[in-house]
């Protein structure tokens, strides 16, 4: 019998530390979201941020060093080591809000 209650203690123990670290885990990620309202979060880890605006295909990258070299008008400066990348648009996508972009016939 005391193996028994010995065994149903040690599950029970069990049971609620992990109980308790679900909770924790759930907090912790209520505390990390962000809104920006522009465009929705990234879809994991080490994405590239998504292009909140229209974006014309250039060759050089140009058009955005214009803009993200200095960081004019509130549009976030680019770190000096990616200064040297010319094609943004290898990486970093517009964000599409119209759905209809994507109809189908099917």
């Amino acid at each position: 019998m005391k193996r028994r209650n010995r065994f149903l203690f040690v599950w029970l123990a069990l049971g609620l530390v992990l109980l308790a670290f679900s909770a924790f885990q759930t907090a912790m990620a209520a505390e990390k979201s962000v809104d920006t309202g522009l465009v929705p979060d990234q879809t994991s880890t080490g994405d590239p941020p998504l292009i909140p605006h229209e974006v014309e295909a250039s060759d050089n990258g140009e058009d955005c060093l214009a803009c993200h070299k200095d960081g004019d008008d509130d549009a976030p400066k680019i770190p000096e080591w990616h200064a040297t990348l010319t094609d943004c648009r290898q990486c970093h996508i517009p964000y599409v809000k119209n759905s209809d972009v994507f109809k189908t016939t099917y």
